[in-house]
This record gives C-alpha cells, structure tokens and sequence, in this order.
C-alpha cells in the first residue's frame, strides 16, 4: 500500500507559481482584495494572539510546528514567539516562498521540512495549523497527520478546520462520478469540509484530548488539542 506521504504531484506547485503575490489560494475570503497585501500579513498577527492566549500555561516555548506553510503569514509570528519553528510542507515551491518571507522579516529560527521528512521526532511545546487542513480532501492523509502530530506533542495543537454542515445540493454532488459536468464538481479554491463528530473521534484514537473548541460547525472551526 502506497503511503500517503510518499512524493506526489501537488497541485499547490503550480497554483503558487503563477500567484504574485500568493493570497488569492491561502486565504479565499481576501478574493475581492487580495491584493491587499498589508491587510493579509496583519490578519496572522491577530491569529497567532489568539494562539498564544491558549498556550501561556505552557512551561517551555522552546519548539512550535507548524502544519502547512503557507507563504509564511503565520510562521513569521510564530518565530518570534518561540525559540525555535518547524515548519512541513509538502510542496517545494511553497517552501521557497518560505525562506524568502522570512529573510524579508528577518526571522531566521525556522526549519522548512517537507512531509516526507521525519519532524515528529523531537518534543513540540506546540503545534499549529490554519487553513491547511481545509485544503485536503483526503481523510487519510489528514490521519496520517494527526498520528504523527500525537508522537511529538507535548503541549497544546491548535488545529484548524472547515466542519460547516453540507448543503444537500453539495452531498449530491459528491455523489456524482467525475465524467458529469466540470461545473458540478468543487471548485480549486473550495475549502474541503468535514464532519466534526468524525475528526473528534479521530483526535481520540491518536490519544489527543479535546481541551477547547472554537467556532464550531463554520469553516473557522478551531480545535485545541493536548496529551492526557
């Protein structure tokens, strides 16, 4: 059976080489603005305060992994929270992108892995994920996430998905085969949504408790998770 971190075409690849600068794809709400290119590096910061909020019980805040790098509009604050970050990523050009945010705002503590890289094996204070999930349309990849985010945890993850109920126009469409109609199918930039009660039992077979849940059932729907 393939594993579902072996190398793969990534479709992020090509969206974020003709993307400049690259907002439209991380974050579609800004689609009328996305030019705005200050409003969207200060929505993190306002992410990332809520973040921190949940983590000040924290003993240590010496490692942060972060899930899905985006081009970096949550790593940068992240760097200068912890000592260190690891970000994963599996596509090479979203990691590029990285490295040159983070010279551009002279953050240098951040590691970039890609996924097929072992980053579970060192102790994270803290793990963090926004909007990547909602991007994967595979339950088994995101497991296969979550496993590994319960091996390194020794804090709080905080990880973010789109659990907004289905319409039934979008559960009949799921049901269509791929030769129907390119207009009936999801389109690039549509967040994957998931079942909130299937990701909750998911969180418990990885030993993760749910300790907190933000905005339930909308396509913000954060969960704070942690040891027992």
């Amino acid at each position: 059976m393939e594993s579902p971190f072996a190398p793969r075409e990534n479709p992020w690849d090509k969206l974020k080489q003709v993307d400049e600068p690259p907002v439209f794809y991380v974050a579609t709400r800004y689609r009328w603005r996305w030019r705005e290119e200050d409003a969207f590096w200060r929505a993190a910061e306002s992410a990332v305060r809520s973040f921190r909020e949940r983590v000040q019980r924290l003993e240590h805040h010496r490692l942060a992994v972060g899930i899905g790098s985006g081009v970096g509009r949550l790593t940068v604050p992240l760097g200068r929270k912890f000592l260190r970050v690891k970000v994963v990523d599996p596509s090479s050009v979203t990691s590029q992108r990285l490295r040159d945010t983070c010279q551009r705002f002279g953050v240098c503590n951040v590691e970039v892995l890609r996924d097929v890289e072992r980053w579970e094996d060192e102790p994270a204070d803290a793990v963090c994920s926004t909007l990547f999930f909602t991007h994967i349309g595979e339950l088994t990849i995101i497991e296969g996430y979550v496993e590994r985010i319960a091996r390194c945890l020794t804090g709080i993850a905080f990880l973010h998905f789109d659990t907004t109920p289905k319409t039934r126009i979008e559960k009949f469409a799921e049901r269509l085969p791929a030769r129907h109609p390119v207009g009936l199918q999801p389109r690039p930039e549509k967040r994957c949504q998931y079942d909130a009660a299937t990701l909750r039992a998911m969180f418990t077979g990885h030993s993760l408790h749910v300790e907190d849940e933000a905005n339930p059932h909308s396509s913000h729907h954060v969960f704070v998770l942690s040891k027992p």
